[in-house]
């Protein structure tokens, strides 16, 4: 090379983007066995993920205790917390809200639960968030 040399720098100080950072799969193991604890739900024991079935039953186990919108606005604001402490400063959460319906009803009921807790999320942890 011609002895150039990029400036050494620490990654953690770099802003970040989490891109399509599906909501249930990021939920806080704590979080998880809480809201299990307070519906009496049964959730799986989570060690790691050795496999996309271990993943996707968890998956699911996260997706059966968001039973009031409460819960998801706590999803939520964990999530952008977690993201925000990580270095994002610009989060794009997802969700498959046909595994909401049930519980939560009509998916623009849902979104609009979403939308006001990226609000507050993004205004506390001084993230901007963007929802598909």
């Amino acid at each position: 090379m011609n002895g150039y040399r990029p400036a050494m720098r620490d990654l953690f100080e770099l802003p970040k983007a989490h891109l399509h950072l599906h909501l249930e799969g990021s939920m806080r193991p704590a979080t998880l066995k809480d809201l299990a604890e307070k519906y009496g739900l049964v959730v799986p024991e989570i060690r790691g993920f050795g496999s996309f079935t271990a993943f996707a039953n968890t998956y699911l186990a996260a997706c059966d205790v968001l039973v009031a919108p409460d819960d998801m606005r706590r999803l939520v604001f964990e999530v952008v917390e977690d993201a925000a402490l990580a270095g994002a400063v610009y989060v794009e959460p997802s969700s498959y809200l046909p595994h909401h319906r049930q519980r939560l009803g009509r998916d623009a009921a849902v979104v609009e639960v979403m939308l006001d807790a990226l609000a507050e999320a993004g205004t506390t942890f001084g993230a901007v968030s963007y929802t598909h």
